[in-house]
């Protein structure tokens, strides 16, 4: 089984990108999903599934061919209002991601 990594780029137009504002839809969906407060989660689900395209197999981006981050980064060791820390804080969000999806049966198909 391959680990996925997240597409960073933010110097081009990338739809893999976690620069995208589509993440945001992605983290609203599964905090829907595991609060249990949507009662359409079939339709919960399939939004999630169009997000999947955030988490790829390999080590670069399909899209831009940019490197993927496969790894947390310590968000604490940079300012809390810094570029970094906000950077490795959305990275590790989404990086969190991985296993709620895995077990929604979303990756590794």
């Amino acid at each position: 089984m391959a680990p996925y990594g997240i597409c960073t780029n933010g110097e081009k137009e990338c739809r893999h990108s976690f620069f995208s504002r589509d993440v945001e839809k992605l983290f609203e969906c599964l905090e829907a999903i595991s609060s249990g407060r949507s009662k359409g989660t079939g339709e919960l689900i399939r939004e999630v599934e169009r997000h999947a395209h955030f988490f790829q197999a390999g080590y670069f981006c399909v899209d831009c061919e940019w490197p993927l981050e496969k790894a947390p980064l310590p968000a604490a060791q940079f300012p809390s209002e810094s570029k970094e820390a906000s950077y490795s804080t959305r990275l590790n969000q989404l990086l969190e991601c991985i296993p709620k999806l895995k077990t929604l049966a979303i990756l590794d198909r």
